[in-house]
């Protein structure tokens, strides 16, 4: 396919640097991969991936969570974490071979809504995996994703995409991989592919950041080789496998993001909504905000709030159309304590340190066992800490619609999830038509404890445990939505014209600066004046042209940016000039160029285009291997289609002979324009296995030692030979020593790899034992504190110590003044550590109460509304001061108006705060029926004339906003008989001479009236005079109606004429002559 056809197709720019008109470095390879796109299936069905923590089923932290513990019935998508890149090998690996394919499992509760699952044993490897495949067999709808990379993951990617080969090398490893192991696709977790300084892992800067600058080059180009792998493997096996990633959410990691292309090739794309905020610095802020905060304190002075999803989803708008982008939802916390500041809530406060202890239960370990402080936990963990603690409040953010937790005694503040930030986060799916969300990670979630036990301080025997709460609340909600539309990204019966358009720039955080380069193509000059047009993501501000002039349009989820070049700018064929200035912020591309409202299509527009082959890249073969010249090879052309049947190809390729061969395929078009390729075709000889990871090693008397551990087996040509590896020798840990092993694995074809292991058994020197958490810290005066609060003590060789920590001094907390204590623990060998800490005790000022939940609020008639509901009120010094707010001022639901509610809160020290909440109570607003013209935002003046509920009415007088059947500025027309009489209206107005149809009667009005007919003198029965016959038939007595001296009625077949004024019922007394 032609570059031509995708502007027709798509008319979407990708990346920072981006031509229209000519190829760009990447323009073929999006022309092919277009077209290739086009062929997958398409899956608009709503999606939840989730994310399996391998290492949770050995860890107390985790519950002992295994593969049988997901939340099957409610997942799409399991996404396995994780695989790694062998920095030698260039290959994947595993993060930990024994869970993966190994363990049994024995001892473990393996079991599904009650019923046990065993492993398979006609598999040829155990573990997880295995464990996967008997689950997909109950569950054959959800698609298994092995997830490669991640935070600690990420390292050998750098070094893998280094050349071609290494990503060749790398992408046949998943592809094997994938096939040995039964799953349906690869993740891509790599953090991060971005020129910008030190984003991505700290442990990884000796080999990122050397590669900064050709690392988001290197990563589209093996995004590309990894989708052309998978898609050669599904034709060959006959299924589909899919591509997706995680992606960065990180304004500040994206601006060193030069180009998107690798989206194109994604089944989907998940962005890793979460971590905006967290312990890395003194921002207390939520984690996962909806919608980014303009008050959020570390972005205050940007030009737009970014740290939050609807940001992120702006910035990927500009590659991918919605459908094709997932939410991601962190199932854990991150948290401070010693928060300062803030809106009383924690909120928008700040704290250089991270939560630990008990509010630290996820928090990783450092490579001495040493927990990080990070305020990391299961959401199930918190809301046991909640049933334990009283004071560990939930206040919601109706800016970033997410809940966090606060215990002012303590200071902490947890930014979490409940269900009320699921329902928020189901309707932004909606509302912008997202393909799903993505969960970080599975075992978070909640559900009661089978194995509660009221009173225990076991983290695994509170109220909750893991479970499917959330995760069914999200599945429900998607489900009942449907699937996601497709989106149509084309610009539709636009021409085209000869006018190269490219867009180049730069990006220094945190503005981009821009630059179109515009060659005219044809041959008649262009007069100035002439406009280029774009559509910007909303996660961008254009700033200015420097040159022109700019219009800009709202246009959905982009701005529509019209840039007219001066009167002067003529563009005389075949020249150029270009067109400068800055945007605000990044964008992943944009979209919809035109130049003068067309296409801008270089000087191929309308122009004849030579065909183009695919699938004739060189290829490298071993001695043996079979091969087809026209295997995937494919020729199309812009004008005549394909034209693969056409194709000749000339040379020979002898595969049981190595050498370097060409081949030489030729096409031609209907017009005789001939495209011809030469393809380099090499056959080596078989190249012997290889393994890695059986260095020498040095181990401690009585450690526990693996053979296997790290140890793997690669054939070029065989794949993954590890499960062959046959080990010799044996290592007694018991026994100081040196040992020696050898490991040896043959290929297919013969060819053995051979390596000898040192392993060195003794006695390592003692290490000293390391405590953690003791900082110097200010307190106010009679303010509580735990001399053990988050401290901790650890110790290579002895584990926990934190149990054996001594401590000397004494703090007065009612005394003002500086103390010191001093930290000591000793370890089973005798190695001491002390640490000393300062511990200042002031008087700190008061500070105002704060009033939270008070915010402006819009009712609609009928309601119901607590004044109260989700108030609170928190004082620095005092604590929780909502059961002392007073309310001055009421609100009455059931009718419609503006009301006001003063809150009012005083502390212990007079300190006085007030709050005034708005309450608008609105008319509840109905859907228009067929044929109505009545809008209630429109303004409607005397005598206009609207249709309301299928019935005309007329307005006596300027109204708006008010229901026609509901109010008295509006007089609806009446309905007439057939005998000329009006239909009565309940409260209309009649005047003399009116004649109306009520209760089978016929009355005419007096005078001015809008009573009853019949209730009273202002209304005359017609017929009062007729025969009896007629009377009987005709007057009927009205139950409480008004009658006037000589008025006849029938009452139980009786005729009675009425003597004076009277209300009574005919015969019951005097007032009634009975005729």
């Amino acid at each position: 396919m032609k570059l031509g056809k995708i502007r027709k197709l798509m008319a979407v720019v990708l990346g920072m640097t981006m031509v229209y008109g000519a190829i760009p470095t990447f323009g073929t390879v999006l022309a092919v991969e277009q077209d290739r796109i086009a062929s997958r299936p398409e899956d608009l069905e709503r999606k939840i991936v989730g994310y399996f923590p391998e290492w949770a089923y050995k860890s107390a932290e985790h519950n002992y969570f295994n593969v049988t513990d997901l939340q099957w019935e409610e997942l799409t998508h399991i996404q396995y974490s994780f695989a790694f890149v062998d920095e030698k090998t260039n290959q994947i690996t595993f993060s930990d071979r024994e869970a993966a394919i190994e363990e049994t499992f024995e001892g473990m509760d393996l079991s599904y809504n009650g019923k046990p699952v065993t492993l398979d044993p006609n598999l040829p490897y155990q573990g997880h995996f295995n464990i996967l495949q008997q689950m997909k067999k109950q569950f054959p709808d959800v698609t298994l994703l092995m997830s490669v990379g991640g935070w600690a993951g990420s390292r050998g990617f750098y070094t893998m995409m280094d050349t071609d080969q290494g990503i060749d090398t790398f992408v046949q490893s998943c592809v094997d991989f994938i096939r040995t192991y039964g799953f349906d696709g690869i993740d891509i977790d790599f953090e991060f592919p971005s020129s910008t300084s030190q984003s991505g892992n700290p442990d990884d800067f000796d080999v990122s950041e050397p590669r900064r600058q050709t690392i988001n080059k290197r990563y589209n180009v093996m995004m590309k080789k990894l989708r052309e792998g998978l898609d050669k493997a599904g034709r060959e096996d006959g299924k589909y496998y899919m591509l997706t990633a995680a992606v960065s959410a990180s304004s500040w990691v994206l601006g060193g993001v030069e180009s998107n292309e690798y989206a194109n090739y994604l089944d989907f794309l998940s962005i890793m909504s979460y971590d905006y905020h967290g312990g890395w610095n003194q921002y207390v802020e939520n984690q996962a905000n909806i919608y980014p905060d303009p008050a959020d304190t570390e972005t205050k002075g940007m030009i737009m709030p970014v740290l939050g999803m609807d940001w992120s989803y702006n910035y990927y708008r500009g590659v991918l159309p919605p459908e094709k982008i997932l939410m991601g939802i962190p199932y854990y916390t991150r948290g401070w304590e010693n928060v300062q500041g803030g809106d009383g809530t924690g909120l928008h406060g700040s704290s250089k340190t991270p939560a630990t202890g008990k509010y630290n239960i996820w928090g990783d370990y450092d490579t001495t066992g040493y927990q990080i402080p990070a305020g990391a936990n299961p959401l199930w963990h918190v809301l046991n800490l909640m049933e334990e603690d009283p004071n560990l409040q939930v206040y919601w953010d109706n800016v970033g619609k997410v809940p966090h937790l606060w215990q002012p005694d303590e200071r902490v503040f947890l930014s979490y999830e409940n269900e009320r930030s699921i329902d928020e986060r189901l309707k932004y799916i909606e509302e912008k038509n997202l393909g799903g969300a993505l969960i970080w990670v599975m075992d978070g979630d909640y559900g009661l404890n089978p194995n509660y036990v009221p009173g225990s301080t076991d983290i695994n025997e509170g109220k909750y445990t893991y479970g499917n709460t959330l995760t069914k609340r999200l599945s429900d909600g998607l489900e009942a939505m449907g699937p996601a539309n497709k989106t149509d990204e084309s610009l539709k019966g636009t021409s085209e014209i000869g006018v190269e358009v490219e867009l180049k720039g730069n990006y220094d955080h945190p503005n981009y600066t821009y630059e179109f380069i515009i060659t005219n193509h044809t041959d008649e000059e262009i007069k100035g004046g002439w406009e280029i047009a774009f559509d910007l993501p909303k996660s961008a501000e254009f700033k200015s042209t420097w040159g022109g002039t700019v219009t800009k349009q709202d246009n959905g989820e982009f701005t529509r940016i019209t840039i007219q070049s001066s009167g002067w700018q003529n563009l005389a064929p075949g020249a150029t000039t270009n067109l400068q200035g800055m945007i605000g912020l990044c964008f992943s591309g944009v979209r919809n160029i035109t130049f003068n409202g067309m296409i801008p299509a270089g000087k191929d527009a309308n122009v004849n285009q030579a065909p183009v082959f695919t699938g004739v890249e060189d290829v490298a073969l071993t001695v043996g291997d079979t091969f087809d010249p026209m295997a995937n090879v494919v020729a199309t052309d812009k004008e005549d289609g394909d034209l693969t049947e056409t194709i000749t190809v000339e040379g020979i390729v002898d595969t049981t002979t190595v050498g370097h061969y060409t081949l030489t395929y030729t096409v031609s078009d209907s017009q005789g324009v001939i495209t011809t390729v030469a393809r380099n075709v090499i056959v080596k000889e078989n190249i012997a296995p290889v393994i890695t990871g059986a260095d020498n090693i040095e181990i401690n008397l009585g450690q526990d030692f693996d053979v296997m551990a790290g140890v793997s087996a690669h054939d070029e040509e065989d794949g993954d030979l590890t499960t062959a590896i046959q080990v010799a020798g044996n290592v007694d840990t018991n026994k100081e020593g040196t040992y020696v092993l050898t490991y040896k694995v043959v290929d297919s074809k013969g060819l053995v790899a051979e390596v000898e292991r040192q392993v060195v058994v003794t006695k390592l020197p003692n290490t000293a034992p390391v405590i953690s958490g003791v900082v110097d810290v200010e307190i106010n005066v009679g303010e509580d504190f735990n001399v053990m609060h988050g401290i901790s003590a650890y110790d290579k060789e002895d584990g926990n110590l934190t149990g054996a920590i001594q401590v000397t001094g004494q703090v007065d907390t009612s005394k003002e003044g500086t103390y010191t204590l001093i930290y000591t623990v000793e370890d089973k060998d005798g190695a001491l550590t002390s640490v000393e800490r300062r511990i200042v005790v002031t008087k700190l000022p008061n500070t105002a109460p704060v009033i939270r939940g008070a915010e402006d609020i819009v009712l609609e008639v009928g309601d119901a509304f607590d004044v109260m509901a989700n108030v609170s009120a928190y004082d620095k010094e005092d604590g929780d001061l909502t059961h002392a707010i007073k309310l001055d001022g009421f609100v009455d639901v059931n009718v419609p108006g503006s009301y006001e509610v003063m809150y009012t809160v005083t502390d212990s020290e007079g300190l006085t705060t007030i709050v005034v909440r708005n309450i608008t109570v609105k008319e509840v607003p109905t859907t228009p029926e067929p044929g109505d013209t009545y809008n209630p935002e429109r303004i409607y003046n005397t005598g206009d004339k609207v249709i309301y509920k299928g019935e005309e009415y007329t307005a006596k007088w300027w109204v708006q906003g008010e229901a026609p059947d509901n109010s008295s500025a509006w007089e609806k027309a009446p309905q007439v008989n057939e005998d000329g009489t009006q239909v009565y209206i309940p409260g209309k107005a009649y005047v003399e001479g009116d004649r109306v149809s009520y209760n089978g009667q016929v009355y005419k009005a007096k005078w001015w009236t809008n009573s009853t007919p019949g209730s009273d003198s202002s209304w005359e029965l017609e017929n009062a005079g007729n025969s009896d016959e007629d009377q009987s038939n005709d007057n009927n007595y009205v139950q409480g109606g008004t009658y006037v001296g000589g008025d006849i009625v029938t009452y139980n077949g009786e005729t009675y004429k009425a003597k004076w004024w009277t209300t009574s019922t005919p015969g019951s007394d005097e007032s009634w002559e009975k005729l």
